[in-house]
């Protein structure tokens, strides 16, 4: 009878032992199956974010690429345009209504788009203004107060066009190291008059005088 307790208190222990192995087992199974799935995620997330940039690039090339094919065919009707305007028309009257026809067309024929300028597309594609003299426009060349340069130069454009006028005219008013500071800009970055006119002020501001206080007129010596 004592030796069936002993029996029965052995099977006991072994089963709780081996109810505890499983358990260890089963345990440490379950860490090493999480670890999997999470390096698992972890390369989903990877491989959809490397896709996304693959998206995304694409996309960027496509548009890029759009606009190339746009500018070459503007380029190219563009040059249509000058070819064909220096064709001879045969006008029997040059004082009819068809001879000022044809001057306005021909005066669009000269818009020419150069890619390295800093004006925009749509800047560059403005038409100057009939009879516009280039020489009526003052001058910069960096070493004097550029806000009353802007206000002398706005004063002679606007009376005779508009602000992408305006825009257009920088080029040709600008020397020396005010020229290099314009060739600097980055091509068709500039896509308004306002934003032309900031980054010029911005960029020449240290040109600009200070005024004198009346700590300054004090110490002023005769």
């Amino acid at each position: 009878m004592k030796q069936q307790r002993m029996n029965h208190q052995e099977e006991k222990i072994k089963a709780s032992i081996i109810s505890c192995l499983k358990n260890k087992i089963f345990q440490k199974t379950s860490e090493a199956e999480e670890r999997r799935l999470k390096e698992l995620e972890d390369q989903v997330s990877r491989k959809q974010k490397e896709l996304e940039e693959c998206r995304v690039r694409a996309r960027e090339k496509s548009v890029k690429q759009r606009i190339e094919e746009a500018e070459a065919t503007l380029c190219e009707l563009n040059e249509q345009l000058q070819s064909a305007s220096h064709e001879d028309v045969n006008i029997e009257d040059p004082n009819s209504a068809t001879n000022v026809s044809q001057e306005k067309i021909s005066q669009k024929s000269f818009v020419s788009i150069d890619t390295s300028s800093p004006l925009s597309i749509n800047l560059q594609l403005g038409q100057w203004p009939l009879g516009y003299k280039f020489n009526m426009i003052p001058s910069f060349d960096g070493q004097s107060d550029p806000r009353q340069f802007l206000m002398s130069f706005e004063a002679a454009i606007i009376s005779r066009g508009d602000e992408t006028t305006l825009a257009q005219s920088l080029v040709i008013a600008v020397r020396s190291p005010a020229q290099q500071w314009y060739s600097s800009l980055k091509a068709k970055s500039i896509q308004s008059c306002d934003h032309l006119k900031a980054n010029f002020l911005v960029d020449f501001q240290g040109f600009q005088p200070v005024g004198l206080t009346h700590i300054d007129l004090f110490n002023c010596k005769q």
